[in-house]
């Protein structure tokens, strides 16, 4: 494998479909849902710590189709059940909706972090099989990844080389830091890509697929 592509954890997954399921998909078992929710109960989520801390983390609209109602246990259950029906993975993210919330819970309590890894070790299993169901390609990257190697890695795994046209030697060396991406094609992860760039202070650029290559020809700087 090229030197470039050896500096990233690449996983590319294409399975065939799955077949409809008769009953509801879940993420986990009903009884780990169960299990789930008496610890972060015990730990004061409901009682003492607001539910918005659990769920800050979640798209606003998606905060929005949550369960309501009282008291706050009983919704917390609820909320849990219902995100543990949710199988799409966050953009960006890269994981389900359930997952965010663990980490958050974690992240406020930390005495829980041994009890809650097993949730989210479990939940890594089953993201990983929604990855290879959906055909998609994750990305992850080390600190020291460059605009011009994710870039290149992303062009192999679309089959082409990558032609960069208007960018200067410094901007393509420009770090993007630890990211993971997951993509289904190779210019929907270059279009993740021009996010990620813009959101590092780098020029947008428009993205060309020809027969044999992909260009990524930068922007004008409109200052």
């Amino acid at each position: 494998m090229h030197a470039d592509v050896e500096a990233f954890r690449v996983a590319k997954l294409n399975v065939p479909d799955i077949p409809p399921r008769k009953k509801q998909a879940q993420l986990l078992t009903t009884d780990d849902i169960n299990e789930l929710h008496a610890l972060l109960v015990r730990a004061g989520f409901g009682p003492d710590i607001e539910l918005k801390t659990l769920f800050a983390g979640l798209p606003v609209e998606l905060r929005g189709e949550l369960p309501d109602g009282s008291p706050a246990t009983a919704r917390l259950l609820n909320c849990l059940h219902d995100l543990n029906q949710r199988m799409e993975l966050m953009e960006y993210e890269s994981h389900t909706a359930l997952y965010i919330v663990i980490t958050s819970a974690k992240a406020v309590k930390s005495a829980l972090k041994g009890d809650l890894q097993r949730f989210l070790t479990l939940l890594e299993e089953k993201e990983s099989a929604l990855t290879q169901a959906q055909g998609l390609t994750s990305i992850a990257t080390p600190p020291s990844a460059s605009f011009r190697h994710v870039a290149n890695v992303i062009g192999k795994i679309g089959g082409k080389p990558i032609e960069f046209q208007g960018w200067s030697n410094d901007e393509l060396k420009s770090k993007l830091g630890k990211i993971q991406i997951t993509f289904p094609s190779a210019v929907e992860g270059f279009q993740m890509l021009r996010g990620l760039a813009v959101g590092n202070n780098m020029r947008p650029f428009i993205i060309q697929e020809t027969n044999d290559k992909f260009v990524l020809r930068a922007e004008e700087d409109p200052s």
